[in-house]
């Protein structure tokens, strides 16, 4: 397995990988070739600005293979299948300083979500952040609250 792999100066496979889910049930969430090149650019391209931006990232959820995101409910199309997505947060810092860090300083994501925020709760939720090395990243920012299955546009605090 690929585990161990370096992918740039902070961050390694196994932290894109991990899932207790996967292991709970037994799922190898061992990603193709492919995704892991696309793992490597969120490294590169998100996750080392945003370390030497903020600290260290901590990622809830990196890549996903097709039965893992079918286990966890995960959207059909989504970008942690194809390697290109991750849930983050960062230990000190509100989710709402991290998006909006994100939104103003790396200007080639993809897509950013603000998921699970609860109202006037700063550290709630995760940020969620793709990225693809598209000629034209989509640039698109969401937020969705906790107990809400719609997706808002815009960062959305208040």
């Amino acid at each position: 397995m690929y585990t161990d792999q370096q992918l740039s100066e902070h961050f390694k496979l196994s932290a894109f990988v991990k899932s207790h889910t996967a292991i709970k049930l037994g799922i190898d969430n061992t990603p193709s070739v492919e995704a892991i090149a696309k793992i490597k650019d969120w490294a590169v391209n998100i996750g080392e600005k945003l370390w030497t931006g903020h600290g260290p990232v901590s990622i809830n959820s990196g890549y996903r293979c097709l039965a893992l995101n079918n286990a966890i409910s995960g959207a059909k199309k989504s970008q942690h299948m194809d390697g290109e997505a991750a849930d983050i947060e960062i230990p000190g810092h509100t989710n709402i300083d991290v998006a909006s860090w994100i939104i103003n300083n790396i200007i080639d994501f993809d897509q950013l979500i603000l998921e699970n925020y609860v109202r006037n709760e700063p550290y709630s939720g995760w940020v969620h952040v793709s990225f693809t090395k598209s000629s034209s990243p989509r640039k698109s920012v969401l937020t969705k609250f906790w107990h809400e299955s719609a997706y808002h546009p815009g960062l959305i605090v208040k």
